[in-house]
């Protein structure tokens, strides 16, 4: 069972300098036009940090692209403070290998990847010196996985507290992140990034100006102390509306984050 605890819209609602307030340890190389709407990270020849609830076993899910198809290199890491346990990397030849810090624990037929094209990756892994497991998807299907093996870098308690963002030699776009811990195949997702657009019902705290509540606190780029509403009375309550999220019929709300 899968507990989830972590999503980016990866730059729908902030912009590149605001990542780090998102609870990445560095910036994107820029933002950019996001595969259904919205924003995605791209990130070249850099690593991206960012803190997870600790866990044994983690699923993370994210859409993916690289600008050039024949060039290698690695795309996402799941680590324990620093010391890395389980890393994806493409190969430029149209697969991918799945390794613990490096040595390979098993590698993808070739699934045709192209230039500029999304695929969704899902990455789930279990650290343990000898019952652990892996398994990759990519666009919903199972490509490699294993069970019974060693995935738990030497040295460590075993556990996972931190993903990473890799990339190098292209472009690397990603869009719609989000991870759990356990093992979860939620499928293909998206994580839409809202911002409020009405004042709601409860209105407690106080503005910086004017009498609107919601205009103070719908900035994609944060505006510090420009403009803020602020109370210092425990228990009060400021509420806001928000835009239809326009999901569809039949889609299912996997989970909602502040």
């Amino acid at each position: 069972m899968a507990s989830f605890d972590m999503a980016d819209d990866m730059g729908d609602t902030y912009a590149n300098a605001d990542a780090t307030m998102m609870g990445w340890d560095v910036t994107p190389s820029s933002i950019q036009t996001g595969r259904v709407a919205g924003s995605c990270q791209r990130w070249t020849n850099r690593t991206g940090v960012r803190a997870v609830a600790s866990a044994t076993s983690r699923t993370t899910r994210f859409a993916w692209r690289t600008s050039n198809a024949s060039t290698s290199a690695n795309v996402f890491r799941y680590s324990e403070s620093g010391t890395e346990h389980v890393r994806l990397a493409y190969n430029g030849d149209g697969t991918f290998t799945v390794s613990r810090a490096g040595t390979a624990l098993g590698t993808t037929a070739n699934l045709g990847i192209a230039s500029n094209t999304w695929y969704h990756i899902e990455l789930y892994a279990l650290i343990n010196d000898t019952t652990g497991a892996y398994e990759l998807r990519v666009n919903e299907s199972s490509v490699v996985s294993g069970s019974g093996v060693d995935t738990r870098n030497g040295g460590t308690s075993g556990a996972i507290n931190q993903i990473a963002l890799l990339s190098g030699g292209a472009n690397h776009d990603f869009d719609d992140l989000h991870s759990m811990s356990g093992q979860d195949w939620a499928g293909d997702t998206r994580v839409i990034g809202q911002l409020p657009n009405s004042d709601g019902a409860t209105l407690q705290w106080t503005p910086s100006t004017g009498t609107t509540h919601y205009t103070l606190v719908d900035d994609a780029t944060p505006g510090g102390d420009t403009d803020y509403v602020s109370d210092a009375t425990a228990g009060h309550v400021d509420t806001y509306g928000y835009p239809s999220v326009g999901v569809g019929s039949g889609a299912t709300v996997v989970a909602v984050m502040v």
